[in-house]
C-alpha cells in the first residue's frame, strides 16, 4: 500500500509538471506573436499594418554627436603660464521603434579628458537615455485610455574627481478630444467626444435634396471647456562626492485648457532638497492662470483680462500673490482713427510678516483731429496699502503735429498729486524724419520727497540710539536730449543718443547733480568688410560728493571679413576705457574661424591690460577643433522597403 501511494504521488507530480510546461509553451507562443506583430522585423515587399497606426517606411534613425579638441594657454605678467588640453566625444542615436508615433528614443554618452599643467589628468564620462511612448493620441483600442505620451529618462555621470550623479524621470501626459459642455441641450454638464460646436452639429446641409435647398439651423452655443491636457512629471537626482551627498525630488502637475474666449492653466510643483550637510528643504508652488480675450459684437472693440493666483511655500513661510489686469479698447470715428482705452487692475500680496494690496485704473482717449494733428488725454489713479498708505493721481495731455512732410512736433503737459505732494511734468520734442532722423527734446518735472525718521547709533556711543530726522524736499529735474540716426552714404550708417540732465534736490542733504551722457555707433559695410565703431562718454557732477565729478570714456572697434570661397571668417575687436581718476583698461581680441563640411577650426587670442588694481596683463589663447557627427542610419526595428 505505501508503494502504491508513492507511485500515485509521483504520477500526480509528473502530470502537473507536464501541464505547467504546456501552459509555458502557450505563454511563450502568445508573447512571441505579440512581439512579432508589434516589433515587426524587416520583410521585403511587405508593410506592417497595426491596429492603431500605419507605419511610415520613409523614416530613418540618426547618429549624432561631435568630437572636440581644445588647447588653452593662459599667462599673466610675472607668473607662470598654464596650459590646458581637453578632448571629448559625444555620441548618440535617436530614432523610433516600429513607428515614430509609437516610440521615440535617444540614447547617448560622452567622454572627456582634461590635462592641465601641474595637475592630474581628469577623465569624465556620462550616459543618458530618453524614451517617449505614444507620441500621438491613439483614437481606437485600449491604448486610447493610456497616458499619452509617456516619457522616461535616465542619466549617469562621473566628473572624474570623485563625484557621481544619477538622475531619472517619468513624464505622463493625457488628453482626449472633445469638450466639457455646461448648460447645453437641457443638461448642466456633459462630455461631448466629437468636439464640434453646437452650431456645427445643428447645421444641416442637404445637397441631395430635390430642390437643392440647404437648411441651416443654428443652435445656441453655451459655455464649454476643451478636455484639459494633463501632464505629470517626476524627476529624482542624486549626487555623491568625496565630502557631500545631495538628493533632489521634483513633482510637477499641470493642466491646460481653453474655451471660446479664454485660456487656463493649473500648475502645482513640489521640490525637495536634502543634503548631507544641510537640513531638508521643501518648496511648494501653486499657480492658477485665467486669461481672456473677448471681441466686441461690432468688431470695433475688445476686452482683455490677465488673472493669476500664485502661492509659494518654503519651510514654514508662505507668500500669496493675486494679480489681475484688465483692458477695454474701442475704435471710434467714421474711419476708426479715434480710440478709447480703459484699464484697471491690482494685486494682493501676503507673506508671513506683511500684506500689501494695490489698485489702479487709467483711461486714454486719442482723437485724430486731422491728418496732421492728433491729441491724447490720459488720466490715472493708483492706491496702495502696505506698511503705509500710498496714492497717486495724474492727468496729462499730449499733442502731435506734423509741421511739414518731414518735420514733426510733439508736446506733453501733466499735473498730479502723490503721497509726498504735487507732481508736475512737461516736455516738447521736435523731430526731423527725412533721410537722417533728428530728435531734439526738452523735459521738465517736479516731484516731492517724504520726510523720514530713523534710529541711528553714532560710532562713539554703544547705547541709546539717537533719532535722525530727514526733512523731505522738492526735486526738480530738467533734461535736454538729442538723438540722431540714419545713413550718411553708401553702406554707411550711424546712431547717436545724447542727453544732459540737471537735478536739484532740497531738504536734508540737498544737492545738485549734473549728468552728461553721450553714446554713438558707426556702421560701415564695404565689399566683404564690416566695420563698427562706437563710443560712450558719461560725466556726473554731484555737489555733495568728494570728488564731485566722475567721468569715463570708452571706445570700441570691430573689423571683420568673411571669405566665402575659403569658408574663412576673420575678426578683430578692441576696447579702451579711461576714467578721470587716472585708471584705464584696454583689450584686444582677434579671432579666426574656418569651416569645412562637418569640421570647424577656431583660434582666439585675448589680451586685457589694466591699472585699476595694480598693473595687470591677462593673456589667453584658445585653439579649438570640432567635428560634428550627423548620419542617417537605416532602421533596424520595423518594416522598411
Amino acid at each position: 500500500m505505501p508503494e502504491m501511494h508513492d507511485d500515485h504521488g509521483r504520477g500526480e507530480k509528473r502530470r502537473r509538471a507536464k501541464l505547467r510546461f504546456c501552459l509555458l509553451k502557450r505563454y511563450v507562443l502568445f508573447f512571441g506573436i505579440i512581439v512579432v506583430v508589434v516589433f515587426m522585423l524587416q520583410i521585403p515587399q511587405a508593410q506592417a499594418v497595426y491596429w492603431f497606426y500605419d507605419y511610415d517606411p520613409t523614416t530613418v534613425y540618426n547618429l549624432h554627436g561631435q568630437v572636440d579638441l581644445d588647447y588653452e594657454r593662459v599667462w599673466y605678467k610675472n607668473s607662470n603660464a598654464v596650459s590646458i588640453f581637453r578632448s571629448g566625444i559625444t555620441l548618440g542615436l535617436s530614432g523610433f521603434i516600429v513607428d515614430r508615433r509609437l516610440a521615440l528614443f535617444d540614447i547617448g554618452g560622452s567622454f572627456s579628458n582634461g590635462i592641465a599643467t601641474g595637475s592630474d589628468t581628469v577623465n569624465a564620462y556620462s550616459i543618458s537615455t530618453h524614451v517617449s511612448l505614444l507620441n500621438e493620441a491613439v483614437r481606437r483600442g485600449l491604448l486610447q485610455y493610456f497616458p499619452q505620451p509617456i516619457r522616461l529618462s535616465f542619466a549617469y555621470s562621473d566628473d572624474g574627481e570623485g563625484g557621481h550623479s544619477v538622475s531619472y524621470g517619468l513624464g505622463l501626459g493625457y488628453h482626449r478630444p472633445g469638450m466639457l459642455r455646461f448648460f447645453q441641450n437641457g443638461k448642466i454638464f456633459y462630455y461631448d467626444e466629437t468636439g464640434r460646436s453646437s452650431q456645427q452639429k445643428t447645421q444641416v446641409q442637404s445637397d441631395t435634396d430635390e430642390s437643392g435647398r440647404k437648411e441651416q439651423a443654428v443652435g445656441k452655443e453655451g459655455f464649454y471647456l476643451a478636455y484639459p491636457l494633463v501632464t505629470l512629471d517626476y524627476d529624482r537626482g542624486t549626487f555623491s562626492g568625496s565630502d557631500e551627498s545631495i538628493s533632489t525630488d521634483t513633482i510637477d502637475f499641470r493642466a491646460e485648457s481653453y474655451s471660446k474666449y479664454g485660456q487656463y492653466l493649473l500648475d502645482y510643483q513640489y521640490n525637495r532638497y536634502n543634503g548631507s550637510d544641510t537640513p531638508e528643504l521643501n518648496y511648494q508652488h501653486f499657480e492658477f492662470d485665467a486669461n481672456f480675450r473677448i471681441p466686441g459684437a461690432d468688431k470695433t472693440s475688445r476686452f482683455e483680462s490677465w488673472n493669476s493666483v500664485i502661492d509659494d511655500k518654503i519651510y514654514s513661510s508662505s507668500t500669496l500673490n493675486v494679480t489681475t489686469n484688465n483692458v477695454w479698447m474701442k475704435s471710434l470715428g467714421p474711419q476708426l482713427k479715434d480710440s478709447i482705452t480703459l484699464s484697471g487692475g491690482g494685486y494682493y500680496t501676503q507673506n508671513t510678516n506683511l500684506s500689501t494690496y494695490n489698485l489702479s485704473t487709467s483711461g486714454l482717449y486719442m482723437k485724430q483731429l486731422s491728418e496732421r494733428l492728433r491729441n491724447s488725454i490720459y488720466s490715472g489713479v493708483t492706491y496702495e496699502q502696505s506698511d503705509g498708505t500710498f496714492h497717486s493721481e495724474s492727468i496729462s495731455d499730449s499733442v502731435w503735429y506734423r509741421v511739414a512732410p518731414a518735420l514733426e512736433l510733439s508736446a506733453i503737459a501733466g499735473v498730479g498729486n502723490a503721497t509726498n505732494g504735487p507732481v508736475y511734468n512737461g516736455g516738447v520734442t521736435l523731430a526731423l524724419t527725412k533721410r537722417i532722423y533728428i530728435s531734439l527734446g526738452y523735459d521738465y518735472s517736479v516731484t516731492q520727497s517724504a520726510s523720514t525718521e530713523e534710529a541711528v547709533t553714532p560710532p562713539e556711543l554703544t547705547q541709546n540710539p539717537v533719532t535722525v530726522e530727514t526733512v523731505g524736499g522738492k526735486q526738480t529735474e530738467q533734461q535736454i536730449s538729442l538723438n540722431l540716426s540714419g545713413a550718411i552714404g553708401y553702406n554707411l550708417s550711424f546712431t547717436a543718443q545724447n542727453f544732459y540732465r540737471i537735478t536739484d534736490t532740497s531738504g536734508t542733504g540737498g544737492y545738485t547733480e549734473k549728468q552728461l551722457d553721450m553714446r554713438g555707433d558707426v556702421y560701415w559695410a564695404i565689399l566683404a568688410y564690416r566695420l563698427s565703431l562706437g563710443y560712450v562718454y558719461v560725466s556726473t557732477d554731484e555737489s555733495n560728493l568728494v570728488p564731485s565729478r566722475v567721468s569715463s570714456t570708452a571706445l570700441r572697434l570691430t573689423l571683420s571679413r568673411f571669405f566665402e570661397r575659403r569658408r574663412l571668417f576673420l575678426s578683430i575687436s578692441g576696447y579702451y576705457l579711461y576714467n578721470n581718476d587716472g585708471t584705464w583698461t584696454y583689450s584686444v581680441y582677434p579671432m579666426a574661424l574656418w569651416n569645412y563640411r562637418m569640421v570647424t577650426v577656431s583660434a582666439e587670442y585675448q589680451m586685457v591690460k589694466t591699472n585699476a588694481i595694480g598693473e595687470l596683463t591677462d593673456n589667453r589663447f584658445i585653439l579649438r577643433v570640432t567635428r560634428k557627427i550627423d548620419y542617417a542610419v537605416k532602421p533596424f526595428l520595423g518594416s522598411n522597403q
